[in-house]
């Protein structure tokens, strides 16, 4: 059987820990297929600089330079992560041809979110992808604007020019179903998204084995900045009051934190590497987050926690289609000290979540023409 090449596109460049690993899941599942080698494509927009990521522009945000040198050494982390996990190779491309696969597909991500597949140059869309190349899209994801998304760009619409040269799609959201179904001309599936296509124990590998561990149990604080809706001093006020009634310390990605707002603060994780965020994750007492993958790596470890949904995030919304976990959710009502509890029922979250697997999982076999 000849092996089968696939070119996983995605946002190497970005220092997401969700971005990172969803990439890692999606090659390890493909790896698990009979015939089939995947590998992270080294893609970086040629304006790269003018956007991302954010220490290009401490000078304008008045950051400081020891901040600048810790994105900096994070940035590292994560090209050696992928590098190490996901078989990216050095060479950085900004165009994509993928003339040396059988297949390129889209990883799971905000990839044709208009404003993302802008300022890439609508690369995710793989415009220089050769017909003789498979083009897929597993589990895509359009962002929160989609009713912003203007209908035509330069005198035409991208979306409706390439996605129906796609040899199959499928969408991690529900609501952005008619959207791609309109301009591909294609029936697409809803798809899990793929860290939930693997068991917590897949995981265990590249989680690092810390020397420095924190002395107490701790509470994790996974929370990025969202433009336009901050709930950020909610989010602090309810970690605090679970710090107080467990006894945990809180441990944060809150970039600007100097300490004087936590409850017992243990400091900062921003600036670790991706296995060092799945060490915090795996072994929390608790979790508060307002991300996607805060919650679902909550659900992979069996962590307590609680969500602050955004308000326009379609991905957590779908999520909790597919089972009920609403009381982990915190929306106008701020629970108290007596409401917060760790009764989650982890079991039954996972048997509805993991039922989808099977649909999942058959959209990318056909699409990578195994029977």
């Amino acid at each position: 059987m000849n092996e089968k090449r696939v070119g996983v596109l995605n946002f190497p460049h970005f220092m997401n820990y969700g971005a990172a690993l969803l990439s890692y899941a999606l090659i390890r599942v493909m790896d698990k297929l009979p015939g089939v080698r995947a590998e992270l494509i080294n893609y970086r927009p040629i304006n790269y600089t003018s956007f991302y990521p954010l220490w290009w522009n401490f000078d304008f945000w008045g950051q400081s330079a020891i901040l600048k040198q810790r994105f900096i050494k994070t940035e590292q982390l994560f090209r050696e992560f992928h590098m190490r996990y996901n078989r990216m190779d050095s060479n950085i491309l900004h165009t994509i041809t993928a003339g040396e696969y059988d297949y390129c597909c889209i990883g799971a991500d905000k990839t044709w979110d208009y404003y993302f597949a802008n300022c890439h140059r609508f690369e995710h869309l793989l415009p220089h992808v050769p017909a003789n190349v498979n083009k897929i899209a597993y589990g895509i994801s359009m962002g929160d604007e989609l009713e912003n998304m203007p209908e035509t760009l330069f005198g035409n619409d991208p979306y409706a020019k390439y996605l129906p040269l796609f040899k199959a799609i499928s969408v991690r959201e529900k609501e952005i179903i008619p959207f791609v179904e309109e301009k591909s001309g294609k029936h697409i599936p809803c798809v899990l998204d793929p860290t939930l296509l693997l068991d917590a124990e897949d995981f265990f590998p590249i989680i690092a084995d810390r020397k420095e561990k924190p002395d107490q149990p701790y509470l994790v604080v996974y929370y990025l900045d969202v433009m336009g809706e901050d709930r950020l001093e909610e989010v602090i006020q309810l970690s605090n009051l679970i710090a107080r009634k467990y006894g945990l310390k809180v441990i944060h990605t809150i970039y600007n934190e100097r300490g004087n707002r936590f409850y017992n603060n243990g400091g900062n994780m921003i600036s670790g590497g991706v296995e060092d965020f799945i060490w915090y994750m795996k072994n929390a007492s608790f979790v508060v987050t307002n991300t996607y993958h805060g919650t679902i790596f909550s659900i992979q470890f069996e962590r307590p926690f609680y969500v602050f949904p955004q308000k326009k995030d379609t991905r957590i919304r779908t999520l909790r289609s597919y089972t009920d976990f609403n009381d982990r959710c915190v929306g106008q009502h701020m629970m108290t000290y007596d409401e917060i509890n760790l009764d989650v029922d982890f079991a039954k979250i996972k048997h509805d979540v993991y039922s989808y697997r099977e649909d999942s999982m058959r959209f990318l076999k056909n699409a990578l023409d195994i029977e």
